[in-house]
């Protein structure tokens, strides 16, 4: 986690561009601008702290909406551009962690399709059950 650290305020002024959406799970936000996706935790003095690793897209893609996933799944974001969605983890180590796409599912005729939200369903679903 670096050092920089903001209260959230500082987050919108922070990279002098827009963000699209963000998303708080616990002491952790997801903030997506164009083709990224910052990660912030809140320390022990109640001001958020970016962290140094956060997710990364094709230039070409824009991320519109951003899910997080129960906890009891670890860290885990759903992320969707216009045309495709994309599942995220977080995976530590000892000298820190990353993000890796665990799926970007394929989807039939992406042309003429416009993704408008994405969300995980309950807990008691499963990664894959429907919301009901």
């Amino acid at each position: 986690v670096s050092t920089q650290s903001t209260g959230s305020s500082g987050i919108n002024a922070e990279y002098g561009k827009q963000w699209y959406q963000r998303r708080v799970r616990g002491t952790k936000m997801a903030v997506c601008s164009n083709n990224s996706v910052i990660i912030w935790s809140m320390n022990s003095q109640q001001k958020w702290i970016k962290e140094d690793v956060g997710i990364e897209l094709d230039k070409l893609k824009t991320v519109q909406r951003i899910s997080w996933a129960h906890p009891e799944f670890g860290q885990v974001l759903a992320v969707s551009t216009l045309n495709e969605v994309s599942i995220w983890e977080y995976r530590s180590s000892d000298g820190g962690g990353q993000w890796f796409n665990r799926t970007t599912p394929p989807i039939s005729e992406p042309r003429h399709l416009v993704i408008k939200d994405v969300r995980f369903s309950p807990s008691y679903s499963g990664m894959a059950g429907p919301v009901p």
